[in-house]
């Protein structure tokens, strides 16, 4: 079961009855709820760590908006138990391992079918739940930036690969983030790891690696100031699109191959129109060029900063 904004807002008015205090009931419980999806743990959780975390260290006991993001930035670096089931369950079934990992960055795009035995197990433990277009997606926004944490650590520690990825800053002096400085590094890695090798030229390379890489490559930047959703695009083009939160700024970078001129065209329209829909102005486009000739270039184009690799 879980809560809808709806049930979520009733929750918030009948506390802010009892207490007395004031609070823009509609904004926090939308803002619970695009954390949580209403997961009843998490729902309870957060209200729980604002209530009895955040209030009392200041003299205004109301509740504000911000203090949802400031909760579940604690979440993250705190020992709960969710997450440790979370991690224990994984560990302990290698094939939910590997289909959750799937899920997680964005290699499978399977419909949600019940009688399917590990996607049936998926979502008896919650990592799950199915989308308007019946298609399977991780629950909530907190299990998914949990499980990407997850994968990229176990990734790491296992040595498998591994990019390096620098701790330089990449943060401008006005405070923000350098979000083209990221890919011109993340560029100049692959260039330097793999130029020399048939990888980049391999088909199973953007499935099974890139996508990996990169967010290996950029959650260390972000050290835990900033989030990261995965959202795939179905069809031919198979696009995955990234939305970096980072601040007060959101950042849309999209993976893709390299499919020619007219293709490409084609997937800045569309990545434009994403843009337009995120209400964001500059766009990322990160791409995989299997060519034998390899070329590394980067180029602004209509508000899209384009990297190939």
């Amino acid at each position: 079961m879980s809560f809808s904004a709806e049930e979520i807002q009733t929750m918030l008015t009948d506390y802010s009855n009892t207490k007395s205090i004031q609070m823009d009931i509609t904004a926090i419980s939308e803002r619970i709820h695009f954390w949580t999806s209403g997961y009843p743990f998490l729902v309870s959780k957060l209200c729980k760590m604002i209530d009895e975390g955040l209030l009392p260290k200041r003299e205004n006991k109301n509740w504000d908006v911000n203090d949802v993001d400031i909760v579940v930035n604690q979440l993250f670096h705190e020992t709960n138990t969710i997450f440790d089931d979370i991690a224990k369950n994984l560990e302990n079934n290698k094939d939910l391992y590997s289909f959750i990992n799937s899920v997680v960055f964005g290699f499978n795009e399977l419909k949600f079918m019940m009688n399917d035995l590990i996607i049936n197990r998926a979502y008896i433990f919650g990592f799950i739940d199915r989308t308007v277009e019946n298609r399977i997606k991780i629950h909530n926004r907190i299990f998914e930036e949990f499980l990407t944490d997850y994968f990229i650590s176990r990734s790491i520690t296992s040595g498998k690969n591994g990019t390096n990825p620098i701790n330089t800053p990449y943060i401008k002096e006005t405070g923000l983030l350098d979000f083209a400085k990221i890919l011109d590094k993340f560029q100049e890695t692959i260039k330097e790891k793999y130029s020399q090798t048939e990888a980049l030229k391999s088909e199973e390379f953007l499935e099974n690696d890139l996508r990996l890489l990169f967010l290996m490559f950029l959650k260390p930047i972000l050290n835990g100031y900033g989030f990261c959703f995965k959202k795939v695009q179905t069809g031919a083009e198979k696009r995955l699109d990234i939305v970096v939160v980072f601040k007060n700024e959101k950042f849309i970078v999209e993976l893709k191959l390299w499919r020619g001129e007219e293709a490409h065209k084609d997937g800045i329209k569309q990545l434009k129109d994403y843009m337009k829909a995120e209400s964001v102005e500059k766009g990322y486009m990160l791409i995989m060029n299997k060519n034998k000739k390899k070329e590394f270039n980067n180029w602004i184009e209509d508000g899209v900063y384009c990297v190939m690799m």
